[in-house]
C-alpha cells in the first residue's frame, strides 16, 4: 500500500447496503480522518438515503459532520465508470450475517463489476463478506465480494472458513480476560494469548526451570529443516535444547546454534536416523522434557521404524512434524496407555489427508479424541483442536507459504511444550499464534515475495514486544 500525502491522497471506494455493514463502512471513513489520513471515498449504495437503517444513518451524518471527504452515488450500472479508476482501498458494506441467498439486483451487479476491476490494490470486509453465507460459502459461482482481508468481531464465522481472503480478529472487547473461554465449538484469538510469554521470569531460576527439549529430525538430503527446528525451539525460551543429528552436519551446525547441545545420531544408507540407534536415544530421553521428531528426517524403512518405536516407548511428550506423520505412527498411538504423555500433531492438509483421508475440519475434534492427540492443521485457516474444542487462528500471512516454515513452528510448538509439558493444547495455540503474529512483521519487513524462513525466525523476538 503506497504511502497517502495531502498531494497524493488514497482513492477509496466504499459500497453500501443500507444495512448495519454499511454503517461499519461509513464509521471507518469517519477513524480514517480523525487519524489525518489523506483520503477521497466515492460511496456506490445499492439503496436509496433513506432505505437506510437508523443506525447506518447516524453513521452517514456523523461521517458527513466529521468533514470526511467523500462523494455519494447510487449503482446505475455502469461499470465502465466504475473501472475507469485505479482504486487503493475498497470497503465492502453492502451486506453482512443477515444475508440470504439470493443476491438480489442491483447489488450482484455491483458486486460483479467490482470483483472484476483490474486495479484494486484492497478489499475488505467487516465479518462477511458482501454474498457470503453458510449455503454460499462452498459455491464457486456464488456472487460474493472477493475480498483480501475479512475483520471479525466475533467467534469466528463458519464460512468464512471456507472462502478465500485473510482473517484478522478486530478486538472489541466479547472476550476479555478470557483467553480460553472453555467449551465453545470455535473461537478467536486474541493478542492477550502471548501476554505469559512477556512476563517476567522468576528470578530464583535457572536453565532447568524452562524445560528439556530434545529435537530428533532431519537427514543428509533434508538438514536445513533440522537446524531451523532447533533454532525455533531456542527462540522460543526453553531452557536446554539438545540437537540429535546427521553426523555430516553436526560441526556446521554447531557453528550455527551453538546454544544448543549437539550429538550426531546412527546413520542408516538411506542417510536418515537409523534405528539401530533407538537404545541410545531411549536413554538420552530420560532427561527430556518434550520430544520434537520427524522434521525432514525421510521415509525409509527403517527411520520409520525407530519414529516408531520412540512413539511407543519416549517418557516424555511427543511433538510430531511430517515424516513422523503416517497411519502407522497413529496406530502406535492408538496403542499408548491413556495417562501416556501428551502428544501434539502439525500435519498440513496433505499430511493430514495422508493420516485421515476421509476427515475434514468438522471432524478434527473426532480425530483427536480417537488418538488422545492435539492436532494443529495448518493452512490459510489454522485450526487447533484438543478433541474437544477448536480454536481457529486469524492472523497470519501468505509469506508462510514457503519450505520451512513449518519447521519452525514445531521449534515452537516443541520449545514451549518443552517449558509446560502439561499444557499441550495452550502451547500449540501459543505457538501457532507466535508463528503467525511474526510473519506479519517478516512481511512489513521484507514483503510477502522476500520474507524467508530465516527472517521469520529473527522477526519472532519482535512479535512478542
Amino acid at each position: 500500500m503506497r504511502k497517502p500525502s495531502p498531494q497524493s491522497p488514497l482513492k477509496i471506494l466504499v459500497l453500501l447496503g443500507k444495512g448495519n455493514n454499511a454503517g461499519d463502512a461509513l464509521i471507518a471513513l469517519t477513524a480514517l480522518h480523525h487519524l489525518q489520513i489523506p483520503f477521497r471515498a466515492h460511496a456506490v449504495a445499492v439503496f436509496d438515503r433513506e432505505d437506510l437503517k437508523p443506525q447506518s444513518l447516524s453513521a452517514l451524518e456523523a461521517c458527513k459532520g466529521s468533514g470526511a471527504p467523500f462523494e455519494w452515488t447510487n449503482w446505475r450500472g455502469d461499470a465502465s465508470a466504475l473501472q475507469s479508476t485505479a482504486w487503493d482501498v475498497c470497503l465492502d458494506g453492502i451486506f453482512g450475517l443477515s444475508f440470504r441467498p439470493p443476491m438480489p439486483e442491483p447489488a450482484a451487479g455491483l458486486l460483479a463489476a467490482v470483483n472484476a476491476h483490474p486495479s484494486i490494490r484492497l478489499r475488505a470486509s467487516i465479518d462477511y463478506p458482501s454474498g457470503l453465507c453458510e449455503t454460499t460459502a462452498q459455491d464457486p459461482h456464488a456472487p460474493i465480494f472477493q475480498t483480501d482481508f475479512t475483520y471479525q468481531t466475533g467467534s469466528p464465522k463458519r464460512a468464512n472458513l471456507y472462502h478465500p481472503g485473510r482473517l484478522r480478529y478486530a478486538d472489541i472487547g466479547f472476550f476479555k480476560n478470557d483467553t480460553f473461554p472453555k467449551k465453545s465449538p470455535r473461537l478467536a484469538l486474541t493478542s492477550e494469548i502471548l501476554h505469559s510469554l512477556t512476563a517476567l521470569r522468576p528470578p530464583n531460576c535457572d536453565k532447568r526451570t524452562f524445560g528439556h527439549c530434545f529435537v530428533l529430525s532431519g537427514s543428509r538430503t533434508m538438514a536445513g529443516a533440522h537446524l531451523m527446528n532447533v533454532q525455533a525451539a531456542l527462540t522460543s525460551g526453553a531452557g536446554l535444547v539438545t540437537a540429535l543429528c546427521p553426523p555430516a552436519m553436526q560441526a556446521a551446525f554447531c557453528a550455527q546454534a551453538p546454544a544448543a547441545m549437539w550429538a550426531a545420531h546412527l546413520e542408516n544408507d538411506a542417510c536418515g536416523a537409523s534405528s539401530d540407534g533407538a537404545d541410545a536415544i531411549l536413554e538420552k530421553l530420560l532427561r527430556a522434557t518434550t520430544l520434537l521428531m520427524g522434521s525432514g528426517m525421510g521415509r525409509s524403512a527403517d527411520t520409520q521404524q525407530l519414529i516408531l518405536r520412540l512413539v511407543a516407548e519416549a517418557p516424555c511428550p511427543l511433538v510430531l512434524d511430517a515424516d513422523a506423520l503416517t497411519p502407522e505412527t497413529l496406530t502406535a498411538l492408538a496403542r499408548r496407555p491413556k495417562d501416556a504423555p501428551p502428544c501434539i500433531l502439525t500435519p498440513h492438509a496433505g499430511e493430514y489427508a495422508r493420516l485421515n483421508p476421509a476427515d475434514t475440519h468438522g471432524d478434527l475434534d473426532a480425530f483427536c479424541r480417537a488418538f488422545h492427540v492435539v492436532t494443529i492443521l495448518k493452512g490459510p485457516r489454522t485450526h487447533i483442536s484438543d478433541g474437544q474444542q477448536t480454536i481457529v487462528v486469524a492472523n497470519g500471512s501468505p509469506a508462510l507459504a514457503r519450505g520451512g516454515s513449518g519447521d519452525v513452528l514445531a521449534g515452537l510448538v516443541a520449545g514451549l511444550l518443552a517449558q509446560t509439558p502439561n499444557q499441550p493444547f495452550e502451547s500449540a495455540v501459543q505457538a501457532a499464534a507466535w508463528h503467525a503474529a511474526a510473519s506479519e512483521i517478516a512481511e512489513r519487513q521484507h514483503t510477502q515475495r522476500c520474507a524467508t524462513t530465516q527472517t521469520l525466525l529473527q522477526s519472532l523476538p519482535f512479535a512478542l514486544s
